[in-house]
């Protein structure tokens, strides 16, 4: 990798090239879920957790090249305390049904690291709330290509990246900065 920020692209390239047909905003939100619940987990058992998740006995090389370059990528993000954090979603080029497919599986992957990497603690209200709209987001169907949806699209991306952050904000005490 040429750049510190991988992107949507970057990452699809990657999977492909190792033969996997995974979406990339699956492995993001999969970090996002497991990173927001314990902030302690560490790569190597990222890296196991994704494993056991696709079925890979082993990623290749390069692969686990760019996984380790996102998560150290995330948890700088979740470290600085700041809005700067992102979604890996596909951008404008791509089809308004494959961005919301995309944010729906990115939803979906999150929900589960989540709940299976969650210490035994009572979940506030606002996460409670937070997980039941990523679990509506994670149905959302393909809409119609207007400029309406495209508004609509861009307001719920930024309200899972939001939502994300205060998460794993709330959780892991580390206050953000605005």
């Amino acid at each position: 990798m040429t750049t510190d920020r991988l992107n949507f692209d970057q990452l699809s390239n990657a999977l492909v090239a190792a033969a996997l047909e995974i979406n990339p905003a699956e492995i993001q939100g999969t970090l996002a879920g497991l990173l927001s619940a314990n902030a302690q987990f560490n790569i190597k058992a990222w890296l196991q957790f994704l494993a056991n998740q696709y079925g890979v006995e082993a990623w290749p090389a390069e692969l686990e090249a760019t996984f380790e370059l996102l998560y150290c990528q995330m948890q700088k993000q979740q470290i600085s305390g700041d809005f700067s954090a992102v979604l890996l979603l596909p951008d404008d080029d791509y089809p308004l049904a494959e961005r919301t497919e995309s944010l729906g599986l990115w939803c979906q992957a999150f929900i589960s690291s989540f709940g299976q990497n969650l210490p035994k603690q009572q979940l506030s209200e606002m996460v409670k709330e937070v997980l039941q709209n990523f679990a509506e987001i994670s149905l959302i169907g393909a809409p119609d290509d207007s400029e309406e949806s495209e508004k609509l699209y861009a307001d719920i991306v930024e309200f899972v990246r939001l939502a994300w952050l205060n998460i794993s904000d709330e959780l892991n005490a580390m206050p953000l900065k605005r």
